[in-house]
């Protein structure tokens, strides 16, 4: 098999002093290599924000600025309406940089709860189950989960470093024309993994693994891949692609996997893809 393609998305989060945190992302790939910067407080208001295209295809999409625009805005989960107008005249890969940022930030709450306003662990955690109930296999079934979030990460050392997070996938031509795609999703919590073969732009099939997660009734999200077979990659939104791998029975990191390694696959035809993410 011949390699044709190779992406990789990673982001990290560091609590700089007691007051503040800093997060990037970087994604380097056959077309691409870009940075995304966002400096908040522990508190998550947004103090600073900025983007970076260093490489594109031809150079289209080169270029970077500041977004004063998320200064003094939560980098949580709400976070959409204030970036969808980030950097549109060089597509959505900027929005998508600071995007992968927040969502860093978001995963670094584990360590920030005090900060977050949160009185203790358990008032944390009874939040999230309480406010995020039905919006992922883990929290549609609570009466089935087997361990607390914090036992689950008890064996995690932490300082500076709040969080990781690397996202890779590597697209290769068969002899028979079809497209293997290997995406891998691995975090300071989470390690899964996918294997897609594509022809003429449609799933001929999907597998997958879960080496880590926080509970075994997130393991059983495999059972949703084999619902993409048959779908066409360039028709197919992130939105549709969540109703095919289970919704609030879902998760989302697998959807998010899938869509980053389907956009990939995408890329080999349409190496200006970020400029319509």
């Amino acid at each position: 098999m011949t390699i044709l393609f190779q992406s990789n998305f990673f982001t990290n989060v560091t609590k700089v002093n007691d007051s503040e945190i800093v997060v990037n992302s970087h994604l380097l790939s056959t077309d691409y290599e870009a940075t995304g910067r966002i400096r908040a407080t522990t508190a998550f208001t947004i103090q600073e924000a900025r983007w970076d295209i260093y490489r594109s295809p031809q150079g289209t999409l080169n270029g970077g600025s500041d977004v004063p625009s998320l200064i003094g805005e939560e980098a949580y989960l709400k976070a959409g309406g204030a970036l969808k107008a980030v950097g549109k005249e060089q597509g959505d890969l900027p929005k998508e940089l600071l995007a992968e940022c927040v969502r860093g930030i978001i995963q670094a709450e584990t360590y920030l709860f005090k900060e977050r306003g949160f009185l203790s662990q358990e008032t944390y955690e009874d939040f999230w189950k309480k406010n995020y109930r039905n919006s992922c296999r883990l929290y549609s079934n609570p009466e089935r989960i087997t361990q607390s979030w914090y036992a689950y990460i008890a064996h995690r050392k932490w300082g500076e470093g709040l969080f990781n997070r690397f996202k890779t996938v590597v697209v290769r031509v068969q002899e028979d024309g079809s497209l293997f795609t290997v995406g891998g999703f691995t975090d300071s919590f989470h390690e899964l993994g996918v294997k897609l073969v594509i022809a003429a732009g449609v799933i001929k099939s999907c597998t997958g693994d879960f080496l880590r997660a926080p509970d075994p009734v997130c393991v059983e999200n495999v059972c949703h891949l084999s619902t993409v077979s048959n779908l066409d990659i360039s028709t197919l939104t992130k939105r549709e692609l969540s109703s095919h791998v289970g919704g609030e029975q879902g998760c989302c990191h697998l959807l998010d996997l899938l869509d980053y390694t389907l956009h990939a696959a995408r890329a080999i035809k349409q190496p200006e893809v970020y400029s319509d993410y």
